[in-house]
Protein backbone atom coordinates (compact mmCIF):
# COMPACT_ATOMS: atom_id res chain seq x y z
CA UNK A 1 0.00 0.00 0.00
CA UNK A 2 2.46 2.55 0.91
CA UNK A 3 4.67 1.63 -2.28
CA UNK A 4 1.83 2.56 -4.47
CA UNK A 5 1.61 5.74 -2.42
CA UNK A 6 5.19 6.94 -2.97
CA UNK A 7 4.71 6.00 -6.49
CA UNK A 8 1.45 7.80 -7.02
CA UNK A 9 2.38 11.13 -5.50
CA UNK A 10 5.38 11.51 -3.38
CA UNK A 11 8.13 11.63 -5.79
CA UNK A 12 10.74 10.52 -3.53
CA UNK A 13 14.34 9.74 -5.08
CA UNK A 14 15.74 6.83 -2.72
CA UNK A 15 14.43 3.42 -1.92
CA UNK A 16 12.72 2.15 1.17
CA UNK A 17 13.37 -0.98 2.85
CA UNK A 18 10.11 -2.45 4.48
CA UNK A 19 11.09 -3.07 8.08
CA UNK A 20 7.35 -3.70 10.21
CA UNK A 21 3.94 -3.89 8.37
CA UNK A 22 0.65 -4.46 10.90
CA UNK A 23 -2.63 -4.45 9.18
CA UNK A 24 -4.54 -7.50 10.51
CA UNK A 25 -5.32 -6.92 14.24
CA UNK A 26 -6.34 -10.16 16.42
CA UNK A 27 -10.51 -10.19 16.95
CA UNK A 28 -12.34 -8.83 19.40
CA UNK A 29 -9.72 -8.33 22.38
CA UNK A 30 -6.86 -6.05 24.09
CA UNK A 31 -4.05 -5.67 21.63
CA UNK A 32 -1.37 -5.22 24.19
CA UNK A 33 1.17 -7.75 24.96
CA UNK A 34 0.50 -9.66 21.22
CA UNK A 35 3.00 -9.55 18.59
CA UNK A 36 5.48 -6.66 20.71
CA UNK A 37 2.63 -4.40 21.24
CA UNK A 38 2.71 -2.01 24.62
CA UNK A 39 0.96 0.68 26.00
CA UNK A 40 1.87 3.90 28.27
CA UNK A 41 -1.43 3.68 29.83
CA UNK A 42 -2.37 0.91 32.32
CA UNK A 43 -6.13 2.59 32.15
CA UNK A 44 -6.50 1.79 27.85
CA UNK A 45 -6.77 -1.50 27.13
CA UNK A 46 -6.41 -0.70 23.44
CA UNK A 47 -9.69 -3.55 21.91
CA UNK A 48 -8.89 -4.38 18.42
CA UNK A 49 -10.64 -6.51 15.72
CA UNK A 50 -9.33 -7.49 12.64
CA UNK A 51 -8.93 -4.49 10.84
CA UNK A 52 -8.57 -1.55 13.32
CA UNK A 53 -7.03 -0.73 16.88
CA UNK A 54 -9.18 1.57 19.45
CA UNK A 55 -8.20 3.47 22.25
CA UNK A 56 -10.67 2.64 24.99
CA UNK A 57 -9.75 6.06 27.80
CA UNK A 58 -11.60 9.09 27.29
CA UNK A 59 -9.23 10.40 30.16
CA UNK A 60 -7.22 13.06 30.35
CA UNK A 61 -4.52 14.42 32.79
CA UNK A 62 -1.22 13.36 33.89
CA UNK A 63 2.29 14.42 32.89
CA UNK A 64 5.15 12.43 30.38
CA UNK A 65 6.19 9.27 32.26
CA UNK A 66 3.83 8.95 34.92
CA UNK A 67 2.25 6.52 33.21
CA UNK A 68 -1.30 9.01 32.82
CA UNK A 69 -3.57 9.71 30.09
CA UNK A 70 -0.83 11.75 28.63
CA UNK A 71 1.32 8.82 27.81
CA UNK A 72 -1.53 7.25 25.75
CA UNK A 73 0.54 5.75 23.40
CA UNK A 74 0.59 2.90 21.27
CA UNK A 75 3.62 1.47 20.09
CA UNK A 76 5.55 -1.40 19.17
CA UNK A 77 8.37 -3.63 20.36
CA UNK A 78 9.44 -4.77 16.81
CA UNK A 79 10.27 -1.45 15.51
CA UNK A 80 13.79 0.17 15.83
CA UNK A 81 14.52 2.93 13.79
CA UNK A 82 16.05 5.84 12.83
CA UNK A 83 15.89 7.05 9.18
CA UNK A 84 11.98 5.99 8.61
CA UNK A 85 8.85 6.70 7.12
CA UNK A 86 5.91 5.58 8.60
CA UNK A 87 1.98 5.33 7.36
CA UNK A 88 -1.54 4.75 8.95
CA UNK A 89 -4.61 5.61 9.39
CA UNK A 90 -6.99 7.14 11.54
CA UNK A 91 -10.51 8.17 12.15
CA UNK A 92 -12.11 10.35 15.42
CA UNK A 93 -15.54 10.69 16.83
CA UNK A 94 -14.61 12.72 19.38
CA UNK A 95 -12.88 16.39 19.51
CA UNK A 96 -9.28 15.96 21.14
CA UNK A 97 -6.24 14.62 20.42
CA UNK A 98 -4.94 11.93 18.80
CA UNK A 99 -1.67 11.29 16.08
CA UNK A 100 1.32 8.65 15.27
CA UNK A 101 4.61 8.95 16.89
CA UNK A 102 7.77 8.22 15.76
CA UNK A 103 11.55 7.56 17.33
CA UNK A 104 9.97 6.99 20.55
CA UNK A 105 12.47 6.50 22.94
CA UNK A 106 10.55 6.86 26.13
CA UNK A 107 7.01 8.73 27.35
CA UNK A 108 9.27 11.72 27.10
CA UNK A 109 11.03 11.61 23.58
CA UNK A 110 9.45 11.35 20.55
CA UNK A 111 8.35 12.95 17.49
CA UNK A 112 4.91 13.02 16.47
CA UNK A 113 2.35 14.08 13.92
CA UNK A 114 -1.14 14.96 15.57
CA UNK A 115 -4.50 16.45 15.56
CA UNK A 116 -6.40 18.39 17.93
CA UNK A 117 -10.12 19.23 18.12
CA UNK A 118 -12.42 19.15 15.42
CA UNK A 119 -14.19 21.21 12.52
CA UNK A 120 -16.18 23.94 15.19
CA UNK A 121 -15.01 22.93 18.58
CA UNK A 122 -12.77 25.35 18.69
CA UNK A 123 -9.90 22.99 20.15
CA UNK A 124 -9.56 20.26 21.82
CA UNK A 125 -8.01 18.34 25.20
CA UNK A 126 -4.31 17.63 24.69
CA UNK A 127 -1.28 17.31 27.00
CA UNK A 128 0.74 19.34 24.37
CA UNK A 129 -0.95 22.82 25.86
CA UNK A 130 -2.40 23.37 22.41
CA UNK A 131 -4.77 26.26 22.04
CA UNK A 132 -7.89 25.90 19.14
CA UNK A 133 -7.81 23.20 16.08
CA UNK A 134 -4.73 22.01 14.96
CA UNK A 135 -3.15 19.76 12.56
CA UNK A 136 0.83 19.81 12.99
CA UNK A 137 4.40 17.62 13.48
CA UNK A 138 5.52 18.03 17.12
CA UNK A 139 8.56 17.12 19.52
CA UNK A 140 8.65 16.54 23.20
CA UNK A 141 12.08 15.84 24.09
CA UNK A 142 12.92 15.53 28.26
CA UNK A 143 9.08 16.55 28.22
CA UNK A 144 9.57 19.68 26.68
CA UNK A 145 6.80 20.32 24.14
CA UNK A 146 8.30 22.06 20.52
CA UNK A 147 5.74 22.59 18.26
CA UNK A 148 7.82 22.19 15.19
CA UNK A 149 5.10 23.29 12.15
CA UNK A 150 1.12 23.72 12.35
CA UNK A 151 -1.60 24.54 10.91
CA UNK A 152 -4.68 26.26 12.98
CA UNK A 153 -7.23 24.01 10.03
CA UNK A 154 -8.49 21.30 12.48
CA UNK A 155 -9.97 17.89 10.86
CA UNK A 156 -13.38 16.67 10.54
CA UNK A 157 -14.91 14.19 13.05
CA UNK A 158 -15.73 10.52 11.64
CA UNK A 159 -13.75 10.98 8.40
CA UNK A 160 -11.18 8.55 6.95
CA UNK A 161 -7.37 10.30 7.25
CA UNK A 162 -4.09 8.57 5.74
CA UNK A 163 -1.39 9.85 7.75
CA UNK A 164 2.78 9.69 6.30
CA UNK A 165 5.87 10.85 8.28
CA UNK A 166 9.42 10.55 6.89
CA UNK A 167 12.58 11.39 8.92
CA UNK A 168 15.95 11.52 7.87
CA UNK A 169 18.96 13.12 8.80
CA UNK A 170 17.65 15.61 11.15
CA UNK A 171 14.48 16.51 8.32
CA UNK A 172 11.19 16.15 9.02
CA UNK A 173 8.03 15.69 6.50
CA UNK A 174 4.63 15.25 7.11
CA UNK A 175 1.52 14.55 5.25
CA UNK A 176 -1.97 14.26 6.17
CA UNK A 177 -5.09 13.56 3.77
CA UNK A 178 -8.48 12.54 3.55
CA UNK A 179 -9.25 9.39 1.76
CA UNK A 180 -10.79 10.66 -1.10
CA UNK A 181 -7.46 12.93 -1.53
CA UNK A 182 -4.67 11.54 -3.47
CA UNK A 183 -0.89 12.12 -2.09
CA UNK A 184 0.26 13.97 -4.68
CA UNK A 185 -1.92 16.90 -3.29
CA UNK A 186 -2.11 15.99 0.58
CA UNK A 187 -4.97 17.80 2.38
CA UNK A 188 -1.86 19.04 5.15
CA UNK A 189 1.90 19.31 4.81
CA UNK A 190 4.41 19.92 7.21
CA UNK A 191 8.06 19.72 7.57
CA UNK A 192 11.05 20.72 9.92
CA UNK A 193 14.79 20.68 10.39
CA UNK A 194 15.76 19.44 13.72
CA UNK A 195 19.23 20.80 14.73
CA UNK A 196 19.76 18.71 17.63
CA UNK A 197 17.24 15.31 16.45
CA UNK A 198 16.28 12.55 19.30
CA UNK A 199 17.72 8.83 18.90
CA UNK A 200 15.93 6.64 16.91
CA UNK A 201 13.32 4.54 18.71
CA UNK A 202 10.39 2.78 17.88
CA UNK A 203 6.88 4.22 16.22
CA UNK A 204 3.24 3.84 16.62
CA UNK A 205 -0.02 5.32 17.74
CA UNK A 206 -1.28 8.43 20.26
CA UNK A 207 -4.83 9.12 21.73
CA UNK A 208 -5.64 11.46 24.31
CA UNK A 209 -9.24 11.97 25.55
CA UNK A 210 -10.48 10.28 22.58
CA UNK A 211 -11.37 6.78 23.59
CA UNK A 212 -14.32 4.70 23.58
CA UNK A 213 -16.11 5.76 27.23
CA UNK A 214 -19.58 4.10 26.55
CA UNK A 215 -20.52 7.83 24.94
CA UNK A 216 -20.61 6.68 21.80
CA UNK A 217 -17.33 8.58 20.51
CA UNK A 218 -14.21 6.29 19.65
CA UNK A 219 -10.79 6.58 17.67
CA UNK A 220 -9.63 4.37 15.46
CA UNK A 221 -6.33 3.22 14.07
CA UNK A 222 -4.74 1.07 11.16
CA UNK A 223 -2.53 -0.50 8.85
CA UNK A 224 0.84 0.37 10.82
CA UNK A 225 3.52 0.47 8.51
CA UNK A 226 7.13 1.49 8.98
CA UNK A 227 10.02 1.68 6.17
CA UNK A 228 13.10 2.18 6.86
CA UNK A 229 15.65 4.46 4.12
CA UNK A 230 18.03 3.54 1.39
CA UNK A 231 19.21 6.98 -0.02
CA UNK A 232 22.13 5.42 -2.23
CA UNK A 233 19.64 2.15 -3.24
CA UNK A 234 21.85 -0.60 -2.86
CA UNK A 235 19.80 -2.64 -0.54
CA UNK A 236 21.20 -1.35 2.84
CA UNK A 237 19.13 0.54 4.59
CA UNK A 238 20.46 3.78 6.27
CA UNK A 239 20.45 3.04 9.69
CA UNK A 240 22.84 -0.06 8.99
CA UNK A 241 24.56 1.28 5.75
CA UNK A 242 28.43 2.01 6.59
CA UNK A 243 28.11 4.60 3.18
CA UNK A 244 24.60 5.36 2.92
CA UNK A 245 24.94 8.37 0.13
CA UNK A 246 27.36 5.65 -2.33
CA UNK A 247 26.13 2.21 -3.63
CA UNK A 248 28.12 -0.36 -2.00
CA UNK A 249 26.11 -3.52 -1.39
CA UNK A 250 29.07 -4.88 -0.62
CA UNK A 251 29.71 -3.15 2.60
CA UNK A 252 33.45 -3.26 1.96
CA UNK A 253 35.65 -2.09 4.56
CA UNK A 254 39.20 -3.18 4.17
CA UNK A 255 40.46 -1.51 7.61
CA UNK A 256 37.57 -2.33 9.25
CA UNK A 257 36.99 0.74 10.70
CA UNK A 258 33.26 1.34 10.39
CA UNK A 259 33.27 3.38 7.26
CA UNK A 260 32.79 1.45 3.97
CA UNK A 261 35.43 1.95 1.19
CA UNK A 262 33.41 4.09 -1.12
CA UNK A 263 33.99 6.53 1.91
CA UNK A 264 36.68 6.29 3.22
CA UNK A 265 39.71 8.55 2.23
CA UNK A 266 42.01 6.09 3.54
CA UNK A 267 40.35 2.63 2.42
CA UNK A 268 43.00 0.55 3.15
CA UNK A 269 44.58 2.64 6.40
CA UNK A 270 42.38 2.18 10.05
CA UNK A 271 43.35 5.50 11.32
CA UNK A 272 42.34 4.91 14.62
CA UNK A 273 44.30 1.57 14.74
CA UNK A 274 47.27 3.51 13.83
CA UNK A 275 46.93 6.31 16.32
CA UNK A 276 46.62 3.42 19.18
CA UNK A 277 49.71 2.04 17.96
CA UNK A 278 51.61 5.35 17.84
CA UNK A 279 49.90 5.58 21.49
CA UNK A 280 51.05 2.50 22.23
CA UNK A 281 55.29 3.17 20.67
CA UNK A 282 55.17 6.17 22.92
CA UNK A 283 54.68 4.89 26.30
CA UNK A 284 56.83 2.51 25.83
CA UNK A 285 59.56 4.71 24.59
CA UNK A 286 58.89 6.79 28.11
CA UNK A 287 58.96 3.36 30.08
CA UNK A 288 62.56 2.77 28.45
CA UNK A 289 63.67 6.26 29.00
CA UNK A 290 62.35 6.07 33.01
Amino acid sequence: MLTLFLLSGLAQAEAWIEHFSYSEFPSSRSVLGIDGWEGGYSGDDWYCDDWFVSSTSDDSGGEWGMGGPADNWLTNTEINADDMSVYGWMITEDDDTMGMVLHHTDPANFYALITVGIHGSGGGSNPFGIDGGFVGLIQVQDGEVTVLDRSNRPIEDDVFYEAYVVFNDGFLEAYLIEKSGHWGDPDWYFSATVDAPLPGGTAGFYAYDAGWDGDHTATYFGDLVVELMDEDEDGIADDHDNCEWAYNAGQADTDGDGIGDMCDDTPGTDTDADADADADADADADADAD
